[in-house]
């Protein structure tokens, strides 16, 4: 999580707007026409894998459950103080699934009762996907694993390299390929970050191909558009992979003064990427957020925006009209380290600044217009301090700052963090800010490393220490 400056240099583009079609209705047109395929996949299942779909946009059609401050419906702990990092999938039945850091899956039903559960034998430290009626999941050694959902029994296994983690990576999969990032053995570190990107057959684990990034990746996640694998590394630069062979189409040079991200790519229908990534400010010493657009077709630059805290999720994009998209970003500086000794003693591993002593951790979310970059709202989360909720040396979760956001069908903003309380956030009346009456939040004590998932009626959000469930 400490941001490391890397000295890479950022290549600009001067971007011709004529030429890229920056009209609402053409943008419509371009994005409709490059990701049709893709958005026909996301139909099998509401909430396949953090992010929610095959374009990792992070929201969905369906209208979730809107009165978080009753409280939920169930709630579910890991048992032996275990951990939970990964994101929670629902399925088209509403039925829930979870991955935890020793290596068991879990189902539920909605209302929470358990449906099955299968020891992996080995940690789990990823988001798993559900995709054409196989769960994967991939274990910490770079193994791929494909379950049958009905009742969780193992369809094959697979070695697709030698590390995997201990940061919180993703699996995505399309058509007959399943991918994800991993490293070899003498490239492991302790704080995670993948080396290559691999692919494998879907249908049997066969290996395909691997390709090795400028940097390393971290927190891994990757879209899958018309045939293309989008991902971003840790410094900020972007990539776009041909599925087949992992032949790169183009790729794009990380920001100036890049320093460690662990966000990554998201994209939508407009036909646009978005890249949350860190650069550090030598006027404060410390690391702010940048995001930056780019057109998928060429990875030409749109827009990019400086950020006033560091991002360290990434985003998400949901739809305000037919033709418009707005951007959500979760911001503010990583929680501290618990030590043994004495009570209550962390290590600042990224302090808001070089001066700040008291572990001050400032949130905000913030909302940009998808296709202009302008600023639609902003919010300011109470202030934290120190370790994330529930983290001590013997259940450390060590989590982001935040989640990434989750938006669902009615544009309400669902954001999860290291002070364990979940918000729902809507700009109802339009006016450019969130009014007291427009947030909803629930407690669950404990920091959040796994986006929550959305389908109808249903908010699944997973602490580091098990699983709240919200009904309509």
């Amino acid at each position: 999580m400490r941001c490391a400056e890397l000295g890479l240099i950022f290549c600009s583009f001067v971007v011709d707007v004529v030429s890229h079609r920056l009209a609402e209705d053409t943008l419509e047109v371009v994005g409709t026409s490059l990701i049709q395929r893709s958005l026909s996949l996301q139909k099998a299942h509401p909430w396949i894998g953090k992010n929610g779909d095959v374009l990792r946009q992070g929201s969905t059609v369906a209208v979730a459950a809107t009165h978080l401050r009753k409280g939920a419906a169930w709630n579910w702990t890991a048992p032996l103080r275990g951990l939970v990092r990964a994101s929670p999938v629902i399925d088209a039945e509403g039925s829930i699934y979870l991955s935890s850091i020793n290596g068991v899956i879990y189902k539920f039903n909605q209302h929470g009762k358990e449906l099955w559960q299968t020891n992996t034998g080995r940690g789990l430290p990823g988001n798993p996907v559900l995709y054409e009626n196989s769960l994967f999941a991939v274990q910490d050694d770079c193994t791929f694993l494909a379950l049958d959902p009905s009742n969780g029994k193992e369809r094959w296994r697979a070695k697709g390299g030698d590390v995997f983690g201990p940061d919180t990576p993703s699996i995505i999969a399309e058509g007959a390929r399943v991918f994800t990032a991993c490293c070899d053995a003498s490239e492991e570190s302790n704080i995670g970050g993948a080396t290559y990107v691999v692919a494998m057959d879907a249908s049997n684990g066969q290996k395909l191909w691997t390709m090795r990034p400028e940097n390393k990746v971290y927190n891994f996640l990757a879209s899958v558009v018309d045939d293309s694998l989008l991902f971003a590394d840790l410094a900020g630069g972007v990539y776009r992979l041909a599925t087949s062979d992992g032949k790169v189409i183009w790729s794009h040079s990380a920001p100036e003064h890049a320093s460690l991200g662990t966000g990554g790519l998201t994209t939508a229908p407009n036909g646009i990427a978005y890249v949350t990534t860190n650069t550090k400010d030598p006027s404060i010493g410390a690391s702010r957020g940048v995001l930056s657009a780019y057109f998928i077709t060429d990875g030409k630059l749109l827009w990019q925006k400086s950020l006033p805290l560091s991002a360290n999720s990434g985003a998400a994009i949901g739809q305000k009209s037919p033709n418009t998209y707005f951007v959500t970003v979760a911001l503010g500086p990583n929680p501290a380290l618990p030590l043994p000794f004495p009570p209550k003693a962390f290590l600042d591993i990224e302090p808001l600044s070089p001066s700040t002593k008291d572990g001050l951790k400032p949130g905000k979310a913030m909302t940009f217009d998808a296709g202009s970059g302008e600023v639609l709202w902003s919010f300011d989360f109470p202030d934290w301090h120190g370790v994330a909720a529930g983290d001590s040396v013997d259940h450390l979760c060590l989590p982001d700052s935040f989640a990434n956001p989750s938006i669902g069908g009615d544009g309400s903003v669902y954001i999860a963090g290291e002070s364990g309380v979940i918000y729902r956030l809507k700009d109802s009346n339009g006016d450019g800010k969130i009014d007291p009456d427009e947030v909803d939040s629930f407690d669950t004590k404990n920091a959040f490393q796994g986006a929550p998932a959305l389908s109808d009626g249903i908010v699944a959000a997973a602490p580091c220490n098990g699983l709240f469930v919200f009904l309509e």
